[in-house]
This record gives C-alpha cells, sequence and structure tokens, in this order.
C-alpha cells in the first residue's frame, strides 16, 4: 500500500504538491517500511529465544551458545535488521510499478516467495559444507549465517561478506525504485 494505494486512491498527486522533496518521501516510506519488518523481525526473535528458554528442555541444551552468547543475540538482531531493509527495498519497487494495490501484491507475492526457496536449500546443507557462494548469494545468505549462528559459529568472513552482498543489491535496487519515482509515468496513475 505504500505507493500503489496512494496512487488507487489518487492522493499521490496531493502527496507530490507538498513541498517535501520526492527523495526525501521516498526514503521516508521506505524507513517505514523497513522500520516495521525490523520491530517484528526482532519480536520474533525474543518469542522464540523466550519459547526455547521456558518452554523446552533438550532444545535449550542444544542451542548453548556459550561466551558467544551475546555476539550472536546481536548479529541474529542486525541481520533481523537488514533482512527488513531488503524486504522493504523490494516491496517499495514493486509498489511503484504496480498501478493498484492488487496488482503490487502480485508482483510482490512470488518475490516474498523466494526467501523459502533458500531456506529448502541451506535445511539439507550442513554447516561445514557451507561454500563462499552461500554467503555471497543474497537472502540465501541471510539463512546461512542464521544457520551458522545457531550451531555458535561466528565466522566475520561470511558475515562480511553476508553484510556487503546485502547492502549491494539492497542499494541497487533501492536506487531502481529511485529513478522510477522520479518519473511521473510510474508515480502518477
Amino acid at each position: 500500500d505504500l505507493f500503489a494505494g496512494e496512487k488507487e486512491r489518487k492522493t499521490m498527486e496531493a502527496l507530490l504538491m507538498t513541498p517535501v522533496n520526492r527523495a526525501t518521501l521516498l526514503f521516508a516510506k521506505w524507513l517505514t517500511i523497513a522500520s516495521v519488518g525490523a520491530i517484528t523481525g526482532i519480536v520474533t526473535l525474543i518469542v522464540v529465544a523466550l519459547e526455547i528458554g521456558l518452554l523446552t528442555e533438550n532444545l535449550k541444551k542444544a542451542v548453548s551458545f556459550g561466551d558467544n552468547a551475546y555476539i550472536i543475540i546481536g548479529l541474529a538482531v542486525f541481520i533481523a535488521i537488514i533482512y527488513a531493509m531488503f524486504n522493504a527495498s523490494l516491496l517499495m519497487l514493486t509498489s511503484i510499478i504496480g498501478k493498484t494495490v492488487k496488482e503490487s501484491q502480485s508482483y510482490s507475492t512470488p518475490v516474498m516467495m523466494l526467501a523459502v526457496l533458500p531456506t529448502m536449500i541451506i535445511s539439507g546443507i550442513g554447516i561445514n559444507e557451507l561454500g563462499f557462494e552461500h554467503f555471497a548469494i543474497p537472502i540465501m545468505n541471510l539463512f546461512s549465517i542464521l544457520k551458522e549462528l545457531l550451531f555458535g559459529v561466528v565466522d566475520y568472513e561470511h558475515i562480511i561478506l553476508t553484510l556487503a552482498s546485502n547492502l549491494i543489491c539492497m542499494i541497487i535496487v533501492f536506487i531502481i525504485g529511485r529513478v522510477l519515482f522520479m518519473k511521473d509515468k510510474w508515480v502518477i496513475n
């Protein structure tokens, strides 16, 4: 509903007439959806941690991070924020391209379903079998890092590679969205 809803309700023209710069408007809308996604990710991590800590016994023993607990928890939160920012960029792009909310949702559904594929690929691979490609491919690398963290492995080379590839792709998608948002053809119905 970011941009497609504004176009569908015919409020985009009024929004563009305000004295706010288009780039600022675009960034504010992106930051809104990234914030909501990051909060959702952090709350999900907290709920999973509470479930493991309070409702299980065997899993609590298996997921013992030892001295790296605070590093692993901090990295998991940071990865959830990066994932939310990446998804916000993709959703922003599909919302700019779509003329209506329904059309935007039909564009974003396959994009969001791509997150399921890496989970299926990574689930059959052991942490010792993870290679460079698992940490270089965006979205897949987030699940690879989370798998390593779950087993208590903190490999800073993998973390930097993961963050760099996701940030590069996120910036590219954001720039494409900005270019489209600057053209009236994509913004006004």
